[in-house]
């Protein structure tokens, strides 16, 4: 069965890795891809055509590049059984490229923009077109179970064939966990790793590092809506590890105590809680205790398996006086509950192979 994956962003490490599990289902996979402004993050393991670059944010531009590819898109999807696209305008311009061919589409969804929430005319209009296209889709694939039960269902009133899978670590798409960790001393270090484009996480992680019982060690890619690299020199207790690959993940886990997993939460803004985040299931993978909001789909599993903490305040300063009452005893206990924590809610099973290569031959049948 010939998959083809429409990919909004290449060396994604989530796409990289379904493709790998699309593969690993014994399906033949080819990629149409878009560059984007990113990490270095993973290489894509099948046949992929680069079609362009997309920016940020601009998304009338992105309109426009879209359309310009449709034939790029319909030449592809008609040599290919299933179209497999990533995020909304992935998947929207799959239906578009793909009319009168009669392909199965299945949509992947890893995040939902504020936008599609949000109680004004642009939203209407977003959740509109969410609700027509979704007609054409198969199967809806969703990395945490809220974004299916919350958004599609309640918001959307959609009912779909859909399946949870989560963005768990693969056996061998990290290093190998090593036991024997740098040795620590009374000074608590905290990890802020991927995408540093949020600016309420690095005035949290300023203030705090002031403290100074905290050393803050942030690697990834910074974006330039933040101030971060013109003001690491002005805080000493802020150490920039530069950006990463997947090879150096072992190496920049293990150099922290806990690792930051918590994002403001503006009320109204409920999908801001729905999103399960890398850093919870390397956290878990590396048995690195992790700060998360409470509430969060994050901070539910944090909270139920007490590995780590979660905030309450939203102010940057509450949040501090929050984090400032870490102990070392504290991250003992974390760390404990993390090494008897039970490896199937962060690492990838066969039954999770299973489950996806079972849905996507029953919506092809």
């Amino acid at each position: 069965m010939k998959v083809l994956a429409i990919i909004p962003t290449y060396g994604h490490p989530r796409y990289s890795k379904r493709i790998k599990m699309l593969k690993n289902c014994g399906f033949e996979v080819t990629a149409l891809a878009f560059k984007r402004d990113y990490h270095a993050g993973a290489p894509v393991e099948c046949n992929t055509t680069i079609i362009g670059h997309i920016s940020h944010g601009n998304y009338i531009k992105r309109i426009f590049i879209l359309l310009s590819n449709i034939m790029t898109f319909r030449r592809s999807i008609s040599n290919s059984d299933i179209v497999y696209a990533f995020e909304s305008d992935m998947f929207y311009i799959s239906v578009i490229s793909g009319f009168w061919l009669k392909k199965t589409i299945v949509l992947e969804v890893g995040d939902i923009r504020p936008i599609q929430v949000k109680n004004s005319i642009l939203g209407f209009l977003i959740r509109f077109f969410d609700r027509f296209f979704i007609n054409r889709c198969s199967l809806i694939a969703v990395t945490s179970p809220d974004f299916y039960e919350e958004y599609y269902a309640n918001i959307l009133n959609i009912e779909k064939e859909y399946l949870v899978i989560e963005n768990k670590v693969a056996d061998n798409s990290l290093a190998i966990y090593d036991q024997t960790l740098p040795d620590k001393t009374s000074v608590i270090s905290i990890g802020y790793f991927g995408l540093l484009r949020c600016k309420w996480s690095w005035e949290v992680l300023k203030l705090l590092s002031k403290n100074k019982r905290f050393r803050v060690y942030i690697a990834g890619k910074v974006f330039t809506e933040t101030n971060m690299e013109r003001e690491f020199s002005e805080y000493p207790e802020i150490c920039y590890l530069g950006e990463y690959t997947q090879g150096h993940i072992r190496e920049i886990y293990n150099t922290v105590d806990i690792v930051w997993a918590s994002y403001p939460y503006e009320i109204g803004d409920q999908r801001s809680l729905w999103a399960r985040t890398n850093r919870f299931y390397e956290g878990c993978f590396y048995q690195t205790p992790m700060i998360t909001r409470l509430g969060s789909s994050d901070g539910r599993m944090v909270k139920a398996h007490s590995i780590g903490l979660c905030i309450t305040n939203q102010d940057a300063l509450m949040v501090v006086q929050e984090l400032s009452a870490i102990t070392q005893s504290q991250i003992k206990f974390w760390k404990s509950n993390l090494e008897n924590l039970d490896r199937s809610v962060y690492l990838q099973s066969n039954q999770d192979l299973l489950a996806l290569k079972e849905k996507i031959e029953g919506i092809q049948r």
